[in-house]
C-alpha cells in the first residue's frame, strides 16, 4: 500500500467521521450529545468507510463517489449497513428460490 493509498483511506474515515458527528449534532437541542456515543460510531463509521475504500478501489467509478458513500456511510450508521445486507440476503434467497423451482429441485433450506 502506497502513501497515496493511505490518504485516500484516511479521507474516505473522516468523512464517515463527520457524518457521524453531522448526524448526532443535529439532535443536540432534543437529547444530551454523549462523547462515548459518538467515538464508538465513529469507530464504526471508519470501519464501514474503509469496506467503501476498498470496493471503490476495485472497481472504476470516481473517488468522489467513495467520498460521497462513505460520508452517508456515518451519517447512516450500523443500522443503514445492517438494513443493506438484510435486503441483499433476502434477494440472493428469492433468486435461490427461483433457480430451484426452475430447474426443479426442492427448495429444502428454505
Amino acid at each position: 500500500m502506497e502513501l497515496k493509498d493511505l490518504f485516500d483511506l484516511l479521507i474516505h474515515a473522516v468523512l464517515a467521521i463527520f457524518g457521524v458527528s453531522a448526524r448526532e449534532l443535529r439532535y443536540k437541542d432534543v437529547k444530551k450529545v454523549k462523547a462515548a456515543r459518538i467515538l464508538s460510531n465513529a469507530i464504526v463509521s471508519s470501519f464501514g468507510a474503509t469496506i467503501v475504500y476498498f470496493v471503490m478501489s476495485m472497481t472504476d467509478l470516481p473517488p468522489q463517489m467513495g467520498y460521497i458513500t462513505a460520508g452517508l456511510v456515518g451519517w447512516g450508521g450500523p443500522q443503514i449497513i445492517d438494513k443493506l445486507f438484510e435486503k441483499n440476503v433476502d434477494i440472493a434467497k428469492e433468486l435461490k428460490q427461483e433457480k430451484d423451482a426452475k430447474t426443479g429441485k426442492a427448495g429444502s433450506d428454505s
